[in-house]
């Protein structure tokens, strides 16, 4: 399916979650990155038709929104960041109601598509099993799928990976790379990683607008010539973490602790010029996804 979004904006009262948010994507998976409060879980719900944009449209193929939500819907599935559950209905009740309120008939077919879910997101043991009784990661894979009936032209999720373990993220990434070879897959999420060797397009965030729409290489290139390792001795972490934060000014640069081996820290540095480190071992690398996004969301550019 096709995403048209035109001029998207959302104000509530005098407040503006977004501005003039317009871009087009196509088949394959999008992903979503900002920071909280960025917009993108308001974003989704728009893309979603469960809320209404203030200012613009969007347009699903021949379809737009707002105005024809009742078609839309019948060709998208969708995974909030908060959902809820009955506690007291197993997991194969749950997806065999979910697939009737999507209007999957007869009853045959109810139950062919609730066991054939159950399989998919790893759940057919826990079946008949109730809700309440899910862990914090299989409620979160009994939601996906319900996002999952119908077959969706266009899925979104929001945060899809939050509760669930290693084993579970990669399986998961697994499912959506398969989903979108025949559908346009939306991921919000703010955990980089998830999306460095699975969306095709990556959409940057920030204070409510778009900051970047490209693949994920060209935003990790964003921060070339910004991107140093340096190894310090653990004495100085101290007095550099207050100054070096993801919180602060900027105008030290942004730098995230790797490891600590041997009484040093490996640190990734992100700064306009080499950080100035006496005596300790600095050079410039390659940037990564996350180099590029936090180049772009926290401005850590030459200026």
């Amino acid at each position: 399916m096709q995403v048209n979004a035109e001029h998207l904006s959302k104000r509530f009262g005098r407040h503006g979650s977004l501005e003039d948010i317009s871009f087009e994507i196509k088949q394959g998976v999008v992903g979503l990155l900002g920071q909280n409060g960025a917009g993108k879980s308001t974003l989704l719900k728009i893309l979603a038709t469960v809320m209404p944009p203030t200012r613009g449209q969007v347009r699903y193929d021949d379809w737009k929104w707002p105005g024809q939500a009742h078609i839309i819907r019948r060709h998208l599935g969708y995974l909030p960041q908060i959902f809820g559950l009955d506690d007291e209905a197993t997991g194969r009740e749950f997806l065999r109601y979910a697939a009737m309120m999507k209007g999957i008939r007869p009853s045959s077919e109810v139950r062919r598509v609730a066991d054939d879910l159950l399989e998919e997101v790893g759940l057919s043991e826990a079946g008949g099993v109730r809700l309440g009784q899910y862990s914090g990661g299989m409620r979160q894979r009994i939601a996906l799928a319900q996002g999952l009936i119908g077959i969706p032209e266009l899925l979104i999720l929001d945060e899809p990976t939050a509760g669930l373990d290693p084993k579970e993220r990669t399986q998961l990434k697994t499912l959506l790379s398969l989903r979108a070879r025949t559908a346009t897959v939306i991921i919000s999420t703010h955990i980089v990683s998830d999306l460095e060797d699975l969306a095709d397009t990556i959409i940057v965030m920030a204070d409510g607008r778009m900051r970047a729409m490209a693949t994920p290489q060209a935003i990790a290139e964003t921060a070339n010539g910004l991107t140093y390792e340096a190894i310090i001795a653990e004495s100085m972490w101290t007095s550099l973490s207050s100054r070096w934060t993801t919180r602060g000014s900027y105008r030290h640069g942004v730098a995230a602790r790797i490891r600590s081996e041997g009484g040093h820290i490996h640190l990734r540095v992100l700064a306009a010029s080499p950080p100035d480190l006496s005596g300790c071992i600095v050079r410039q690398v390659a940037p990564t996804l996350e180099d590029g996004y936090l180049a772009l969301t926290a401005e850590v550019l030459a200026k």
